[in-house]
């Protein structure tokens, strides 16, 4: 019985309640069955926008039933296993978090303590090219030739090939709009979050390349600036909150490049640049493999899981 003062709860028309019969099946016995059959309840959802599974396909489904005994066992087997599982996931997470913050806290180290030789100036100044990319429409894409890189493209610090959702334009279009086109150690900016401001440097695809108009095109001055180190400088805190403020929009911010260009970019010597660039780029590549590693044990642990439902429900637990 549901006590008189109760929380009223209600469900979106998407969720299906189930009540179970006590006397014949503990609820969370079904629940992990189901979770055991997760790919092939995948399988039998519908939709295109939004697959779902039909409330009359869900009640044709057949869940085998063992002895309230037998189910209270697994249960009890299950809960124990992921509680642990849990705690070891908690534990990861928290590494992993760990090992981000320890780049971002020198990153931002460096930044803030700067040296008295260190010179503001304006990013557009720094740079031999500083333009956009060019405005490209779905009718001027190909499907091969020159590569279009996108802002989807620009992680914060880090390349993102994606050559599975790759676009592209021919030899004609490229000459037809007078594209322009950029090269391995460019910097691309993005002037569309998330975040806003964010870049990357232009590795070598193998491919000829030009870049959409959100993406402003930074090529430094070699005597004044190495790419390595505006990188490095652009995923600093100081560096995001200065882009952010000069930000327009609401409900979708952005920078005009105009405005991306007065942000001012602290220069120091060009060895000391040097000798910054290659210790972020040593701390960053520890970092990695520190994420790559618990990022690997966190994928582990969701496969221990669905081990363990699958020996529960196949009777080897």
């Amino acid at each position: 019985m549901v006590p008189v003062d109760a929380p009223k709860v209600t469900v979106q028309r998407s969720v299906a309640v189930i009540r179970v019969d006590g006397r014949v099946i503990e609820s969370r016995f079904l629940m992990y069955s189901l979770a055991d059959r997760r790919d092939e309840l995948n399988d039998l959802a519908r939709g295109v926008a939004q697959k779902g599974i039909y409330l009359e396909t869900l009640r044709e489904i057949e869940v085998s039933i063992p002895p309230l005994q037998e189910q209270h066992r697994i249960v009890a087997a299950l809960d124990d296993a992921f509680a642990a599982i849990s705690k070891a996931r908690a534990n990861t997470e928290r590494n992993l978090r760990s090992a981000r913050d320890l780049f971002e806290s020198h990153l931002h180290s460096v930044f803030s303590r700067r040296g008295l030789d260190w010179i503001d100036r304006e990013l557009s100044e720094i740079c031999e090219v500083f333009a956009d990319g060019d405005w490209i429409e779905s009718k001027d894409q190909s499907p091969k030739g020159i590569r279009l890189i996108q802002t989807g493209n620009v992680g914060v610090g880090v390349f993102k090939d994606r050559g599975e959702k790759a676009r592209h334009v021919s030899q004609g279009t490229f000459g037809r709009l007078r594209c322009t086109e950029i090269f391995e150690g460019d910097c691309l900016i993005s002037r569309l979050p998330d975040p806003v401001g964010r870049s990357c440097l232009l590795p070598d695809t193998g491919e000829r390349m030009i870049t959409a108009v959100d993406c402003t095109i930074a090529r430094f001055k070699p005597q004044v600036a190495l790419p390595e180190f505006f990188d490095f400088y652009a995923q600093s805190p100081t560096y995001l909150k200065a882009v952010d403020s000069e930000t327009t929009g609401t409900t979708r911010k952005r920078i005009s490049r105009s405005r991306l260009g007065q942000i001012a970019v602290p220069i120091p010597p060009m060895e000391e640049q040097r000798r910054i660039s290659a210790s972020l780029e040593d701390l960053s590549a520890k970092s990695e493999l520190l994420a790559s590693i618990y990022q690997r044990k966190l994928a582990a642990l969701d496969a221990l899981k669905q081990s363990l439902l699958h020996q529960a429900f196949t009777g080897a637990l």
